[in-house]
Order: structure tokens, then sequence, then C-alpha cells
């Protein structure tokens, strides 16, 4: 039996969870779901029935996103994206946690409200990032860690709303940023390869 992930394609969380896997080799099968209608399967083991859940071989669940990112890279971590003193992984996991808060909160508040104050507190972020990228060409250093693939996703999703927002704010730096992790084969790779809905 190989590890078996269940996904929802298009889920941000899926997509970092995803890259993370595929960089560091980790041989997978893939389970496609339905959000309106998911099998039974996925709710017994896992309860609170969100995506990605990864099955290891030997039967334990992983059922948030950033830990079978973390589980991965443990396992191989070719490109060193946890290659960094414990200062930097500070800051690294301090910005993972305020875009699955507050960027999160706000991104869905502006993606499926409109809500202008949501769209203003995004902006506050996307800043901090652009400032970031001012600095360093990953958000981070000047090497990819596992902040950039944690983030990509939403701030992927958040230009899909409307792609004049990032330009409009000035976001030069954000945007080649962007760019670049969308057209990467590893993105490419995770987005063209999908299974049947279960």
């Amino acid at each position: 039996m190989q590890h078996i992930l269940y996904y929802f394609r298009r889920c941000p969380y899926v997509m970092r969870a995803r890259m993370a896997l595929t960089v560091a080799g980790i041989k997978h099968d893939l389970i496609a779901i339905s959000l309106k209608n998911k099998p039974a399967e996925l709710l017994r083991i896992s309860p609170k029935a969100t995506v990605p859940v990864l099955v290891l071989q030997g039967g334990q669940v992983i059922d948030e996103s950033l830990a079978i990112m973390q589980w991965a890279l443990q396992q191989q971590d070719p490109n060193g994206w946890l290659d960094y003193n414990e200062i930097v992984l500070q800051n690294i996991y301090k910005l993972i946690t305020i875009n699955d808060t507050e960027f999160k909160y706000n991104l869905d508040r502006y993606k499926y409200q409109n809500n202008i104050d949501a769209l203003t507190n995004s902006r506050e972020f996307l800043n901090n990032l652009n400032t970031r990228l001012n600095l360093n060409q990953y958000l981070c250093a000047d090497t990819i860690s596992i902040a950039d693939i944690a983030i990509f996703p939403f701030v992927r999703q958040f230009h899909r709303v409307d792609e004049k927002i990032i330009n409009n704010f000035g976001h030069r730096k954000l945007i080649i940023w962007l760019d670049n992790l969308t057209n990467s084969q590893l993105f490419k790779q995770i987005i063209k390869s999908n299974n049947t809905i279960h």
C-alpha cells in the first residue's frame, strides 16, 4: 500500500501540501473528492473532513496541510526549504501563521463577500510580502523556503479574484514572485495531475 492523499484540486492548502510531497519525492496515490459530497471513508479517518488528508502506509493520518509539508520535508528536503537557522525559521513560521489566520480570513471575505475592509486588510499583508521581496529574492531569504510554498497558493487565489488589484497596489516584486512560482515546473506538475473524484 502506498501513501494516500485525499484532495480537492483547487484548494490552496492542498496545493502547498502536494508541492512539498512532490519536491520531497514522496510517492502517493491521489483520491480527489467532492467537497459537497464527502466520502464516508474520509469522514471516518478524519472527522473534521477537510482536505488535504494524508494517510501513511502504516495507517497514520496527517490532516493539516502544514504538518504534511513538514513531514514530507523531514523525509527529504532536496531544495533546503527548511535549511535555515532558528531565527529565520521562527520568522518563517510567524509569516505562515499570519497567512493562515489573518490573510486567509480576509481573503475569504473579499472573495465571497466583496468586503472592502477585507480588501484593505489584505493589502497590509501583501505590502509586507512585497517589502520582503524588495530585500530578498524570496520571502525570508535569497533562497526559497517553506514560507514561499505555504503562502503562494493563497496569494495566487487572491490574485485570481481580480488580477488588476495587486498591480494597482504597485507590488511589482510580488507579481514577479507570483509569476515565477505559478510558472514553475513544480506547480505545473501538481496542477496537471488529477484523479477520479470519489
